[in-house]
C-alpha cells in the first residue's frame, strides 16, 4: 500500500497541472479578438473592346460577332472621330439593315435627371 500512495504522490503535481491547464487555456482562446474575414474579390470576366471586335456598317453602326464576346465583358468607349464617331448602334448578331438580327443596343446621351 505504501508504495501506491509513493507512486500517487509523484502523479499528483502532474494531475494538478494539467487540470489547472485547462481553464487557462480556455480563458486565452475566449479573450482572442476575431479576426476580420477576407477580402471578397468579385472576379470579373476579360473584356473586349468595341474598337477590336465590332465592324463598322456605317458611320454609327456597328456589328459583332456574338462568338467574339462569349464570356466576355464588351468595353465601349468613346471612338476616334475621324473613324466614324461614337457608336450610336451596335448589332451583337447579323445586321440586316434595317433590322439586327440578334441583340440590339442603342446608344444616346446620358439623361441629365
Amino acid at each position: 500500500m505504501t508504495s501506491q500512495l509513493q507512486s500517487f504522490g509523484k502523479l499528483f503535481p502532474i494531475a494538478i497541472a494539467t487540470v489547472l491547464s485547462f481553464p487557462v487555456t480556455a480563458i486565452a482562446q475566449t479573450n482572442r479578438v476575431p479576426s476580420s474575414p477576407p477580402p471578397v474579390t468579385v472576379r470579373q470576366p476579360p473584356a473586349v473592346s468595341l474598337e477590336r471586335v465590332g465592324k463598322q456598317i456605317s458611320p454609327g453602326v456597328y456589328e459583332v460577332n456574338p462568338e467574339s464576346v462569349r464570356g466576355k465583358r464588351l468595353v465601349i468607349e468613346p471612338m476616334n472621330q475621324q473613324v466614324g464617331g461614337p457608336p450610336r448602334k451596335i448589332c451583337i448578331g447579323k445586321w440586316r439593315p434595317p433590322n439586327c438580327d440578334g441583340l440590339y443596343l442603342e446608344l444616346g446621351p446620358k439623361n441629365a435627371e
